[in-house]
């Protein structure tokens, strides 16, 4: 088994990640204003976590947790929201297999930026039980990389509705 357990470095990355994504909207609007296109690495990047969010509605569950696990780096940690970290594959996996368990995932991507390493999407992710679609829920990734694969990944979810 992995270490489930994230350093203070993960959780100062966190929060500077989480700042990072409250200004995605400014960030993207001043690099096209700028017209700056992604770098070919940018691209390459981007293609990775598309690849990666694509893997989630594979069929069978094993074919889409193995897809996944190989676009990361041996020591990947993935952290939702204020849950605690899964470091490593196998940690990974295993929260990958209950999430997997009895239903699928469609991840509906609507926009995507990178800045180096790190690619950040908005998307609506929705769990597909074999008799019903569930309610979708707004996420933010924010996904680093290192040599082309998922080094830290963290999911945000967003809220559903503006509390006036």
């Amino acid at each position: 088994m992995g270490d489930t357990t994230s350093s203070v470095d993960r959780r100062r990355f966190l929060a500077g990640g989480l700042s990072a994504a409250a200004l995605v909207g400014l960030w993207q609007d001043i690099g096209q204003a700028q017209g700056s296109a992604p770098t070919a690495a940018e691209k390459a990047n981007i293609d990775v976590v598309n690849q990666f969010c694509k893997a989630w509605n594979l069929s069978p569950a094993n074919a889409a947790k193995e897809k996944m696990l190989s676009l990361m780096t041996a020591d990947c940690t993935w952290q939702i929201g204020k849950s605690p970290a899964a470091v490593g594959r196998a940690a990974i996996g295993e929260r990958m297999t209950k999430f997997l368990a009895n239903t699928r995932f469609e991840l509906n991507v609507f926009d995507t930026f990178a800045r180096g390493d790190l690619v950040v999407n908005s998307r609506i992710d929705s769990n597909v039980h074999p008799d019903a679609t569930d309610t979708p829920y707004p996420i933010v990734g924010i996904f680093y990389l290192k040599g082309g694969k998922i080094a830290e990944w963290y999911e945000l979810l967003m809220q559903r509705r503006m509390q006036l």
